[in-house]
């Protein structure tokens, strides 16, 4: 059992893997390949979303767009969460457009370097 110490700090910042770490800007790894090693989801206004960490990046969190969301998502529903955690997701965020022309950030898994 965690002490009362760390499991409040775990209150402010909902998931575990957000302690100890900083708030990263996703456009700084946009159109960088990376590689997810961890992740968790929260609950927002918005709906659910990812929380995640890059291997390249240790000490940074990030929060993931809606398509990562849902790949992360039913990557986990697939039971592939393990392996990802032990192995990770080599990845890359691109910036991408609608049909309609709104901008959004895409994820090309497994990307060619």
């Amino acid at each position: 059992m965690k002490t009362l110490k760390e499991f409040s700090k775990g209150l402010n910042s909902q998931v575990e893997i957000m302690n100890e770490k900083t708030k990263g800007v996703i456009d700084e790894i946009i159109g960088k390949c990376v590689t997810v090693n961890d992740y968790e989801f929260m609950s927002g206004d918005d709906g659910e979303f990812v929380v995640f960490t890059c291997k390249e990046i240790p000490d940074v969190f990030y929060f993931g767009s809606k398509v990562l969301t849902e790949g992360l998502k039913k990557c986990d529903e697939g039971g592939y969460g393990e392996e990802i955690r032990s192995e990770g997701l080599p990845i890359k965020l691109v910036k991408k457009k609608s049909k309609k022309g709104r901008e959004y950030t895409g994820v090309e898994y497994y990307p060619e370097a």
